[in-house]
């Protein structure tokens, strides 16, 4: 059996360790776009800011590893660019040298992740604005704030961008500017479905590739984890979006299982997440207000005012009175 696994990090590089420690056979070919097949995505924030002070520490398992303890053929630097379905064919470019090569499978397993949502304003492509997604974003950006620099982040109702003075002028939509020296796109992702696309395979009511509980596609030959896919939601038992490490290593392991023969299901996801802020925690879990409206459910309680305030007098005070970061 001839397994493809198109992208690494979590649920990729998850689902080829798992098959292989059920099944020694089977070989095993992983691609990842990128210079890096297994990192720790979520400690890409903590490294630009420098809690995470070295980039090595990101770095989860190399291509070396993959070869030497796995047996597994990892090819990083390689795209997939297209599938045939009908074929079960899987056409391969090096993004540096541009040789192509075709691949045939029995399984094949898509972990395309989910770009940065870039909005279509005029000035995203400036130099010094920047999206986070993998090590080298998270390099330029170090980079780039070493030199120094004042910062402008948040989810401001930003109209454009242009340079001004050697730095970048945002403008916003209540007619106030800001300056900066570096922009960092922090609004959301969107699900890779591009690859999926071409194999015919079903994408879902919320944009992302369909699956079943057993992470299999509309092909049965073809499975989908990660932030690519539609879950689940575990609270309102609706279809969602949730872009997080664990739920995707947790569906890794679950194609792997299923692959290799064994009945193993996905419960779907609640949606658990953690961020440091100011010195403590701030957590969430469960579905947002926004998604309960959307629903058309009242039944959720909201933070009192007296919170809100509290919250916005930490911010005000770590950053002043008029923080840059909290931009209208």
């Amino acid at each position: 059996m001839k397994v493809i696994i198109v992208g690494g990090v979590a649920g990729g590089a998850s689902c080829a360790a798992r098959l292989r420690r059920l099944d020694e056979k089977a070989e095993i070919l992983m691609v990842e776009r990128g210079p890096y097949v297994s990192y720790a995505n979520c400690g890409l924030p903590y490294h630009v800011s420098g809690v995470i002070e070295k980039e090595a520490s990101l770095l989860v398992a190399s291509e070396k590893l993959f070869h030497d303890q796995f047996a597994i053929d990892v090819r990083t630097h390689c795209e997939a660019v297209s599938i045939s379905a009908k074929d079960k064919t899987v056409l391969l470019r090096n993004v540096l040298t541009g040789e192509t090569t075709t691949e045939s499978y029995d399984k094949l397993v898509l972990s395309p992740g989910a770009p940065s949502f870039c909005p279509p304003l005029p000035g995203v492509d400036l130099p010094g604005i920047f999206h986070v997604r993998t090590v080298p974003d998270a390099r330029t950006i170090r980079q780039w704030i070493e030199s120094g620099t004042t910062l402008l982040t948040g989810m401001a109702n930003y109209t454009g961008m242009q340079m001004d003075n050697g730095g970048i002028e945002v403008q916003t939509m209540s007619g106030k500017t800001y300056p900066a020296d570096i922009v960092i796109f922090a609004i959301g992702v969107r699900p890779e479905t591009k690859l999926a696309q071409t194999a015919g395979i079903e994408i879902g009511e919320c944009g992302g590739i369909r699956v079943s509980d057993s992470m299999q596609t509309s092909d049965p030959d073809i499975y989908a984890v990660g932030d690519a896919i539609e879950v689940k939601d575990f609270v309102t038992g609706k279809w969602s979006l949730v872009a997080l490490a664990g739920p995707a290593n947790r569906q890794g392991r679950i194609a792997a299982d299923v692959i290799a023969g064994r009945d193993s299901k996905y419960r779907g996801t609640q949606g658990t997440s953690i961020i440091g802020l100011f010195g403590g925690a701030a957590a969430w879990t469960g579905a947002s207000e926004k998604t309960l409206k959307r629903l058309g459910d009242d039944d959720y309680e909201t933070p009192s005012d007296d919170l809100v305030k509290h919250l916005q007098a930490i911010i005000d005070e770590a950053f002043g009175r008029t923080p840059v970061s909290t931009a209208p």
